[in-house]
C-alpha cells in the first residue's frame, strides 16, 4: 500500500486531499507525505506519526553490531551515522522526524534509513556511559520494564517518577495529565476529589506526554486516536491502567488509574455493615442466578464484584470473567480482557463450553448480553454483572428495556444492588451544621481536604422483594443513618429523597 492510500485509510486525509497531492506530485518530485505537509493537509507531527506506523523504524542491529558499525561517531542533525556502503546510508536517533530524515537525504545521494533507539544507546556508542561487560544487547525502550523506564536520568523521567511516587504516597486513585493552550496540568484524585499536583509550562506538553506514553506502553506513533494500556511497577507496589484521548489543543489527555497490589478486596473493607454483608454472602453462595450491581461511574461497582469473588470457593469452583478492561488480577480466577463488543459476544458463547460455575460479566450493555446473561443464570451458572441504572428497582426497568421479559427477571434475578461511594469526613476537623456535619475543606494533618477515605452505601432487592415489589432499604435511608452518625457530609442527602 502506498503512503497516500495509507494516510487516507487512517483517516488523516480525505480522498479529495489525496487527489490534489497526487496532481501536484509530478511537478515537485517530492515524497507524497511531504507534499501533503506542504499543502497543510498534514501537520509535521501527524506526518511523523503516520510514518512511524508505515515505515520500519525499529533498529535491526544489536549493540555489538552497532559498536562495530559506529567507528566514525559522525553526528548529523542529532542522528548518529552507523553505516554508509555507497548504496544505502543508515542512521540511528532517539526521536523520529521526517524533517530530520529529509535533511539526511539531502546530505546523501543514496537511500537513507533512520532507526529509533533509546538515548542510552546513543550515549553508550559515543562513550558517555560504560557498558556492562556481560551485556551485549541493545537497550531499546520496549525491552525495558516500567520500573527501569522511570529510573532514567533525564528530567522528564524524573518528573514522571516523582509524580507516581507522590500519587502512591497520597493513596491517589487516578492521575490526570491535562494539556491546555497555555499550560499543562497534573492532578490527583484522592478520595473522589481532584487536587492540583503541578502546573507546568505548555512548552513541556509534548515531551512529557511522549515520556508518559513510552513508560506506560502506549504507541508513540498514534496521536489522533484513543489508546489503552497498562503497566506494573514493583518498586511502587501498584499496577496502572492508562487511557489517552486526543484533545482540541492538538495534544492528548492521559489518565492513569492506579490499582494497589496490596489492596485488600473484602466486603468489610468496602465499609458495608454486617447486615448487608450477610445478604451478599447468602446470594453468592447460591448455585445459580443473576446478581447485578448498578451505580454511576466511579461508585465502586467493580471493586464490590471483586470482593464477592474473593469470598467464593476458588478451589472447588471454576470462576471466569469477561471484562473491558481487567481491573485487577485475581488468584485462581480466569480473567479475559475484551476489547470490542463483537469480541464480548463471541467470548460469552465460548465461555459456555469452558465448564464454568461462576461467570463475571463486566457489564450488561445490550439486548444480546442481557438475554445471554439470563440464559446462563437459568442453566446452572451463577452470573455477576453491572448495569447502568440509578437504583435497585431501576435495574429491573433497565433489563426490561433491554428485552428481558418479566418472568425471566423474577425467575433468575437473585439480587439487585444499587451502590454509591461517599466521602467520609474527618472526625478531627469536621464542621457542625444544622443538619449534621460538613467537610472542612481546609483539612488537618490527619486528612486530605477534610476527607479520610470513602465508604460504600447500597440498597438492594432480593428475589422475593422483586416478586412482591417490596423494598427493604433505600439509598436515602442509608445516607440518613450516616449523616446522623457524622460519617458523611450532610449535603450528600440532597437529591436522594
Amino acid at each position: 500500500m502506498k503512503f497516500g492510500e495509507f494516510a487516507q485509510k487512517k483517516g488523516a486525509i480525505d480522498h479529495e486531499q489525496l487527489i490534489t497531492a497526487l496532481k501536484v506530485a509530478p511537478f515537485q518530485k517530492r515524497k507524497i507525505g511531504r507534499i501533503l505537509r506542504e499543502l497543510g493537509y498534514l501537520t509535521p507531527k501527524s506526518l511523523d506519526s503516520l510514518l512511524l506506523q508505515y515505515m520500519k523504524t525499529t533498529c535491526p542491529y544489536d549493540l555489538k553490531d552497532l559498536k562495530v558499525f559506529c567507528r566514525s561517531k559522525i553526528i548529523r542533525f542529532g542522528a548518529l551515522l552507523i553505516e554508509n556502503d555507497g548504496k544505502q546510508t543508515e542512521y540511528i536517533a532517539s526521536e523520529f522526524s521526517d524533517i530530520l530524515l529529509e535533511k539526511l537525504e539531502k546530505k546523501h545521494s543514496d537511500d537513507v534509513r533512520l532507526y529509533l533507539v533509546s538515548e542510552n544507546v546513543i550515549k553508550l556508542l559515543l562513550g558517555k556511559n560504560h557498558l556492562d561487560k556481560q551485556s551485549n544487547e541493545i537497550f531499546v525502550s520496549s525491552d525495558l520494564s516500567p520500573d527501569e523506564k522511570i529510573q532514567e536520568n533525564d528530567p522528564f523521567s524524573k518528573l514522571v517518577a516523582n509524580c507516581f511516587k507522590d500519587a502512591v504516597k497520597s493513596n491517589c486513585s487516578d492521575i490526570h495529565f491535562e494539556p491546555f493552550e497555555d499550560h499543562y496540568l497534573i492532578r490527583f484524585r484522592v478520595h473522589g476529589q481532584l487536587f492540583d499536583w503541578k502546573a507546568i509550562s505548555k512548552d513541556h506538553i509534548e515531551p512529557i506526554n511522549n515520556k508518559l506514553k513510552w513508560i506506560l506502553g502506549l504507541d508513540l506513533a498514534i496521536v489522533s486516536q484513543p489508546q489503552d494500556s497498562r503497566a506494573s511497577f514493583a518498586t511502587l507496589g501498584c499496577d496502572m491502567r492508562v487511557n489517552s484521548i486526543p484533545v482540541s489543543c492538538g495534544s492528548e489527555k492521559i489518565v492513569v488509574r492506579i490499582q494497589y497490589q496490596d489492596q485488600i478486596l473484602s466486603l468489610k473493607q468496602i465499609g458495608l455493615d454486617q447486615q448487608k454483608i450477610a445478604i451478599l454472602r447468602k446470594n453468592i453462595n447460591k448455585p445459580n442466578g443473576l446478581i447485578v450491581i448498578s451505580g454511576p461511574t466511579g461508585s465502586g461497582k467493580t471493586t464490590t464484584l471483586y470482593a464477592l469473588l474473593e469470598e467464593m470457593d476458588r478451589q472447588g469452583k471454576n470462576i471466569s470473567t469477561l471484562e473491558n478492561p481487567v481491573e485487577k488480577k485475581l488468584e485462581r480466577i480466569v480473567q479475559s480482557n475484551i476489547s470490542s463488543e463483537r469480541d464480548f459476544h463471541s467470548f460469552q458463547r465460548a465461555l459456555m463450553r469452558q465448564d464454568p460455575d461462576v461467570i463475571l460479566l463486566g457489564e450488561i450493555r445490550d439486548p444480546e448480553t442481557a438475554d445471554l446473561s439470563m440464559k446462563l443464570a437459568s442453566t446452572g451458572h451463577l452470573v455477576l454483572s453491572t448495569v447502568h441504572a440509578n437504583g435497585a428497582r431501576e435495574v429491573i426497568d433497565r433489563l426490561t428495556n433491554l428485552g428481558v421479559d418479566k418472568f425471566s427477571i423474577e425467575a433468575n434475578l437473585n439480587l439487585s444492588v444499587a451502590q454509591r461511594l461517599l466521602r467520609k469526613i474527618c472526625p478531627f476537623c469536621k464542621k457542625p451544621s444544622d443538619a449534621g456535619f460538613k467537610i472542612n475543606k481546609i483539612g488537618c494533618k490527619r486528612c486530605k481536604g477534610g476527607v479520610i477515605g470513602r465508604i460504600a452505601v447500597i440498597e438492594y432487592l432480593e428475589r422475593e422483594d422483586i416478586i412482591h415489589k417490596t423494598k427493604p432499604t433505600t439509598l436515602a435511608k442509608e445516607l440518613e443513618k450516616l449523616v446522623k452518625n457524622g460519617v458523611i457530609d450532610c449535603s450528600e442527602l440532597e437529591g436522594m429523597a
